[in-house]
């Protein structure tokens, strides 16, 4: 059993944990020497901007696993998000962010599509994204971070046939 919640303070742990991995940190583009994360928590997570909604993914337990970022504009959801670091690599990314695009399209009906980044670097995101149904929709370079890929997945494709697998094995509650 996952759990959806908004966020809020109680939750900043989850941020400090998953900034705590470097390679983390560095496939997200941090990739500066100076990266201040006190000063990127408080303009990037505890700012409110009235376009961006916060959830965290958190087990039965309460124990937070994930964050995601979704920045809304009438039809469309740009979607940042990361895991904790003792989760990368184990098959529970996949499922979380099922999740998350599940949420997105049950709750949010005139939503038509979600985007997303991804850094080339990263395999395992793009792999993962695009067994959920997302395309590549273009490549771009971002100075020292490397290049992207803006990825589509839009409503008529979600969820595919691997998707509903997952999403049948789980269960989640929305608070």
């Amino acid at each position: 059993m996952y759990v959806l919640k908004k966020f809020d303070k109680r939750y900043l742990s989850v941020y400090k944990e998953c900034f705590s991995d470097i390679l983390w940190v560095s496939n997200f583009g941090f990739n500066q020497v100076s990266f201040d994360l006190n000063k990127y928590l408080e303009e990037s997570v505890l700012t409110v901007y009235p376009t961006v909604k916060r959830i965290i993914l958190l087990n039965k337990e309460d124990y937070p696993l994930a964050f995601s970022h979704l920045c809304f504009n009438e039809h469309n959801c740009v979607v940042v998000g990361g895991i904790i670091p003792p989760l990368l690599n184990k098959g529970k990314g996949v499922t979380l962010a099922a999740i998350v695009y599940d949420y997105l399209f049950r709750y949010h009906p005139k939503l038509r599509k979600v985007t997303i980044t991804v850094l080339v670097s990263n395999s395992p995101s793009l792999r993962m994204n695009i067994k959920l149904g997302f395309k590549i929709s273009g490549r771009s370079t971002i100075s020292d971070v490397g290049e992207k890929h803006t990825m589509v997945l839009l409503r008529d494709a979600f969820p595919n046939q691997f998707a509903r697998d997952l999403l049948e094995r789980v269960e989640y509650e929305v608070c």
